[in-house]
């Protein structure tokens, strides 16, 4: 709490305040479980919609993923013996990923 009021007002946001404020404004503002319940059920009435083509429900997500590489060759498995890869790796660099789906297509 004290590092949020200290960041509101080093952004200008407020002059001053305390710690007890910023607590009483985020528990005013936190969601009941009743909102939450409401909102998956109206997102959740969407997929049961018919398939409108002039209206197409697209979802879209997105993830960061990091790609690594082996440092040392992996040691293949062999009968009795189960396979050995190092722990070290090397970074290669991230990539974003992005999916679009439309699931009332199928």
């Amino acid at each position: 709490m004290k590092l949020l009021a200290e960041r509101l007002v080093e952004l200008e946001v407020v002059d001053s305040i305390g710690t007890e404020t910023v607590r009483a404004a985020l528990e005013k503002n936190a969601p009941t479980p009743s909102s939450w319940r409401r909102r998956w059920r109206t997102s959740w009435t969407l997929y049961h919609r018919p398939y409108d083509g002039r209206r197409p429900m697209v979802c879209l997500d997105e993830a960061s993923k990091q790609l690594v590489g082996e440092v040392a060759e992996p040691i293949p498995a062999a009968p009795g013996r189960r396979g050995r890869v190092d722990h070290e790796f090397v970074r290669n660099g991230t990539a974003n990923l992005f999916m679009a789906s439309e699931p009332l297509l199928g």
